[in-house]
């Protein structure tokens, strides 16, 4: 029989704000993007929905509505350039 090891994964408090690692994700998040400094800016706020809830789907949920309303905009004025 093949030993299971256990898997320890150290707690890390949701609301707690790294500085460094918040910056980190967000400038990634941001570098994903066509428009990076927006998207870099987005990601501030994603980061900061995340901390303040605690609740990564609350973040994500904020993605998903900007995502929809940036579709919505783009669809009523034709701007296709900024998708």
């Amino acid at each position: 029989m093949i030993a299971r090891r256990q898997l320890r994964v150290r707690h890390v408090d949701a609301g707690r704000l790294h500085g460094l690692i918040f910056g980190v994700t967000a400038v990634m998040f941001g570098l994903e993007h066509n428009r990076w400094l927006v998207g870099i800016l987005a990601g501030v706020v994603y980061g900061a929905v995340y901390v303040r809830t605690r609740d990564l789907w609350a973040a994500a949920f904020a993605h998903v509505v900007t995502n929809l309303l940036l579709g919505l905009y783009v669809l009523a004025t034709g701007a296709y350039a900024i998708w």
